[in-house]
């Protein structure tokens, strides 16, 4: 019975070991060019680091499902998202509280700055959203700062 113990044991410490080992961390802009790059590149549990800067996101900054977290390794006073255009930071695929986006400032946007379409429920913390704005009548572009859609519940 003991061995059975210790043989269940070896194999959830062999799991464990085999989990944490998959996850990486990307840094912008050592490794990639911009942060759409990094998660572009990145599975879920990996995450991605921004060195402080201004970074310019000229289409909208998709996680495209993924569970990865999006850190500036700084905070939002030394870490930004520039957008132009009709960019915003977009979380439109049923993302969870496992898709993270944390310490930037968010500005620029004129489609608003944080969009969560429908059913997606990302995580979002001390982001500093200001200066973004809205037109249209499409639902998914009614609010300059963060823009929610039906069963949309972010953190």
């Amino acid at each position: 019975m003991r061995w059975k113990l210790c043989l269940a044991l070896v194999f959830s410490l062999s799991d464990a070991a085999v989990n944490s080992a998959a996850a990486a961390t990307l840094r912008v802009p050592a490794e990639y060019p911009g942060v759409q790059e990094a998660i572009d590149a990145a599975a879920d549990g990996d995450t991605v680091t921004v060195a402080p800067g201004a970074f310019a996101v000229a289409a909208s900054l998709s996680f495209h499902g993924k569970a990865v977290v999006v850190a500036a390794e700084k905070g939002p006073d030394e870490t930004v998202l520039r957008l132009t255009g009709e960019a915003a930071v977009v979380f439109e695929n049923a993302e969870t509280n496992d898709s993270v986006l944390s310490g930037f400032t968010v500005t620029g946007g004129s489609h608003g700055g944080v969009l969560c379409k429908e059913g997606s429920s990302p995580s979002v913390n001390n982001c500093v959203i200001v200066r973004n704005s809205s037109w249209g009548s499409n639902l998914f572009s009614t609010g300059g700062g963060v823009s929610c859609g039906r069963g949309a519940s972010p953190i």
